[in-house]
């Protein structure tokens, strides 16, 4: 049998550039604008997948865990919580809302070295 990439590994041969991951003190607009670099739906497939593994890291956030998280579910993770601000605008509390995206972003900091893959998505 043929082995047949998963949806990650096609990503990482059609998107190959390199950005930065913000900074530990990065700034509200530094965090939505590398959160655009995820595709989430390319990479995991559907809103089902990606609300599961938000889920996943949000319980490992609660256990003092993100470290153990996997870099593509802390990204898709970082692409849910960014995605709630636009669709449910003042619902969240944002200090809150914002705190955890600062934890996320300094966890895919730490366990990336500081570089990912921009996984952002391709519009034709």
């Amino acid at each position: 049998m043929e082995n047949v990439p998963t949806v990650a590994e096609a990503a990482t041969e059609e998107w190959s550039s390199i950005v930065q991951v913000p900074a530990p003190d990065a700034s509200f607009d530094d965090i939505v604008e590398f959160s655009h670099t995820y595709d989430a739906y390319g990479v995991h497939g559907s809103l089902e997948r990606i609300s599961m593994i938000a889920d996943d890291v949000w319980n490992a956030r609660q256990r003092g865990a993100l470290a153990d998280c996997e870099l593509d579910h802390l990204r898709a993770a970082l692409f849910m919580t960014q995605s709630g601000w636009h669709l449910d605008g003042d619902v969240f509390d944002a200090a809150a809302h914002l705190g955890y995206e600062w934890e996320l972003v300094n966890a895919i900091h730490e366990i990336s070295g500081g570089v990912v893959r921009d996984f952002r998505p391709i519009l034709l």
